[in-house]
């Protein structure tokens, strides 16, 4: 941002200056995402060639004693895609954890200078303790979605097309078979999608106002003592706590639906792989190795659909915290406090004493009185 107190339009605006630092490191990133992806692949259509190619015909012909060499040799490159896909995980997982934290690093920092920018009249409306939040449960959630949500969904997405594009190739009548279940997926990743996030939202929501409550009480306990209200605020902080955990207990209930069903989806994609995959071995429509294969990519295939669940779970935790802080970076800020130099002597020189007579005030003009006839 030109300048740097400006007030973000979008989600993305917010995230870009943050972001364009790591450039490099987000080039990295991208380039271990399809090595992890072309790695993951290449097992199970070599698993494919060594079943049909070899294994097979020498178990027909019985000479199991020449396959050992080609065998040999297919496993040699099966060990060297797992090792380049290990490698290209960890530099992509150990890039995306450097730029994460680097950027709630420098998030937080903006974050909580612009807060004391804010003018006065914003904590009318808006309880100190949920500033606190901001920059603490609401980064940490955020940090958590970027380093895991947003480049691991497109991860998990380039293996899942590879995976799909291999069976394809392979026999797309079995894919098409398998693909039967796109819609009930599709279905159930779009009705859970915004009541997920909304189940998020709620919990940070209520989450910044017991944190906000609380603040308040500590800040003022000898008002709270002098008035003997300490009961009352007990009871009202338990309030607050349980709105806090039904919020959280809807939103687990959402992240555990969504888990469980995509499960019983990928077994009932199993077994009707098994079905008609068998018929199709019986009538020499496909290969054994054909069939092994598919198994393995079914198996590989809801692995990143298993994560994507989590993730989106983790990633509309994120873009709630987000939505939370962007509106507190929407804020207009006090022109005076922007342009304040850092020393500046008092205003009003030396005095001995301080005389209040008839002195009211309020934040807003139709705002309540803070000091009245005083």
């Amino acid at each position: 941002m030109t300048d740097p107190w400006q007030a973000p339009t979008s989600l993305w605006g917010l995230l870009r200056p943050f972001l364009r630092p790591h450039t490099r490191r987000l080039l990295l990133v991208l380039l271990a995402i399809p090595l992890a992806a072309l790695s993951a692949m290449a097992i199970p259509y070599l698993t494919k060639l060594a079943i049909d190619n070899y294994i097979v015909p020498a178990v027909q012909n019985g000479q199991k004693n020449n396959i050992l060499q080609p065998l040999l040799g297919l496993t040699a490159l099966g060990l060297g895609a797992v090792i380049v896909g290990y490698l290209a995980d960890a530099v992509y997982v150990n890039q995306l954890q450097r730029i994460g934290h680097r950027l709630i690093h420098d998030l937080r920092q903006y974050v909580y200078q612009r807060s004391l920018r804010l003018p006065r009249r914003y904590f009318d409306d808006h309880p100190i303790g949920s500033l606190l939040t901001r920059v603490t449960s609401d980064m940490e959630a955020l940090g958590e979605g970027l380093a895991s949500g947003a480049l691991g969904l497109f991860m998990d997405a380039i293996k899942a097309s590879g995976f799909l594009l291999m069976m394809a190739i392979l026999d797309w009548r079995l894919t098409l078979v398998l693909l039967l279940m796109a819609p009930v997926l599709v279905g159930l990743v779009w009705f859970f999608k915004r009541r997920v996030r909304q189940s998020f939202f709620r919990v940070r929501q209520v989450l910044a106002e017991a944190t906000g409550y609380l603040q308040e009480v500590l800040s003022g306990i000898k008002t709270v003592q002098l008035y003997r209200a300490e009961r009352l605020v007990v009871d009202e902080f338990k309030r607050r706590n349980w709105l806090f955990y039904k919020a959280q207990n809807v939103s687990n209930v959402y992240d555990a639906l969504l888990f469980s069903l995509i499960e019983g989806i990928t077994t009932l994609a199993l077994a009707l792989l098994l079905w008609h995959g068998a018929g199709e071995l019986v009538a020499g429509a496909i290969t054994l190795g054909v069939l092994v294969a598919f198994m393995e990519y079914i198996q590989r295939l809801f692995v990143p659909i298993r994560e994507f669940a989590q993730q989106l779970a983790v990633l509309q935790r994120a873009l709630a915290a987000l939505d939370h802080i962007q509106q507190l970076c929407q804020a207009p800020l006090d022109p005076a406090e922007i342009s304040k130099p850092s020393n500046t002597d008092s205003p009003l020189g030396d005095f001995d004493s301080l005389v209040f007579d008839k002195v009211s005030f309020r934040y807003r003009e139709k705002g309540p009185l803070v000091l009245d006839n005083i």
